[in-house]
């Protein structure tokens, strides 16, 4: 009875704390630059994906965009897009991008629909999304900030990079969520 018990418990500690899936058909957001709206889907291409939200005043994102193109470049067998929420003034998103030498593709979610499947209202927050909709890692991208203003000299904890490379060696990911720290908005 106590070794049913222990082994219960131990497979209770092994399933992740949420099981999060969304849709990868629907919604559709608009692709920066060309204006047309694409699925997750068409974006991903079968490939697990990383969706980050990305706000051009938002400090955070600004500190945090050299290491998002860090780790599109490091994981090209990842489909990596930014989504900009509907408060965003789209004329800084171009001088955003190159300031930050951020390359990777990017969409504007002008309904929020993409923004409520995730369940979000801050950025930036990353979603490692596998190619079945389920979100596999949400969260900070790393632990350098511990709240708004207040950051670590040195980086001790790469949450994302370790998820895809969990994710990516068929093992599970030890920590799938955690709190983002950034700037909030209205969803």
């Amino acid at each position: 009875m106590m070794r049913t018990l222990l082994l219960a418990a131990l497979l209770c500690l092994s399933v992740p704390a949420f099981t999060q899936h969304i849709n990868l058909e629907k919604p559709a957001v608009v692709a920066f630059g060309s204006g047309k709206k694409k699925a997750l889907s068409e974006w991903s291409q079968g490939r697990p994906m990383v969706v980050v939200t990305i706000g051009t005043e938002c400090p955070i994102c600004q500190k945090a965009a050299g290491v998002f193109q860090e780790l599109a470049d490091a994981y090209p067998q990842v489909a990596f897009l930014g989504v900009y929420t509907k408060w965003e003034d789209t004329t800084l998103i171009r001088p955003f991008l190159e300031e930050y030498l951020l390359r990777f593709p990017m969409a504007i979610d002008p309904k929020h629909r993409l923004i409520r499947q995730l369940k979000t209202d801050v950025t930036p927050e990353v979603f490692l999304i596998d190619p079945k909709g389920i979100i596999q890692y949400r969260g900070s991208v790393n632990d350098w900030f511990v709240g708004l203003g207040k950051y670590r000299t040195v980086v001790t904890e790469h949450y994302l990079k370790n998820a895809l490379d969990a994710y990516l060696a068929g093992k599970p990911i030890a920590v799938p969520r955690t709190k983002a720290i950034g700037c909030v908005f209205k969803v």
